[in-house]
C-alpha cells in the first residue's frame, strides 16, 4: 500500500539501494522504502 508523497527541492543525490531510496543532500541523508512511495516529485536540474 502506497501512501507517501515524496517531494524533493534541492540539490541531492538519489540511489537505489535494498529496495529504499536513498536521498543524500549537504546536510541530511534519508531512507524510504520503496512500497511506500506513492508519488516523487523531482524539481530540481541539480538532482
Amino acid at each position: 500500500m502506497t501512501w507517501r508523497s515524496v517531494h524533493i527541492t534541492r540539490r541531492s543525490k538519489l540511489d537505489l539501494r535494498m529496495n529504499y531510496l536513498v536521498v543524500r543532500s549537504e546536510d541530511q541523508t534519508t531512507k524510504i522504502h520503496l512500497s511506500e512511495i506513492g508519488l516523487l516529485m523531482l524539481e530540481s536540474t541539480q538532482i
